[in-house]
C-alpha cells in the first residue's frame, strides 16, 4: 500500500501546538511499540509497529507540515522525503489506535 500526506491541510504550527501533554503511561507505552530509524536520517525513515498506524506526519522546526510519501507493509512502514530536504529538526507525529506519540528527529 502507498500513501501520501498530501492531502492534509497545510496549517503552520508552533512546536508547542504539536506535543500536548498525555498519560505518560501511555506516551511510554506508545513509544515502546515504535521504532523509527535512522536517526538523524537523510532521505528515507523507516518506521516499525506494533499497531496500526492511521496517521503519520512530518514537521519542520518551523512547525511546517511537510508532505511525504510512504509505503507500508504490514506493520513496517517506508517513508519517502522529497529531495532538497533541508538539514534541521524535524517531528514526526503518529496516531495508533487514537493516542499521538511524536519523535524528534535530525536531518543531516
Amino acid at each position: 500500500m502507498t500513501a501520501s500526506n498530501a492531502g492534509c491541510p497545510d496549517n503552520t504550527k508552533t512546536l508547542t501546538d504539536l506535543i500536548k501533554v498525555l498519560d505518560a503511561t501511555a506516551v511510554d507505552d506508545l513509544n515502546n511499540a515504535v521504532s523509527v530509524m535512522p536517526n538523524p536520517f537523510d532521505n528515507k525513515l523507516i518506521i516499525t509497529s506494533k499497531e496500526k498506524i492511521d496517521n503519520l506526519y512530518l514537521y519542520n522546526s518551523a512547525g511546517k507540515l511537510i508532505k511525504i510519501q510512504y509505503s507500508t507493509n504490514g506493520n513496517f512502514y517506508e517513508v519517502k522525503l522529497p529531495d532538497g530536504l533541508q538539514n534541521g529538526l524535524y517531528l514526526l507525529k503518529l496516531n495508533i489506535n487514537g493516542q499521538t506519540a511524536i519523535f524528534k528527529l535530525i536531518k543531516e
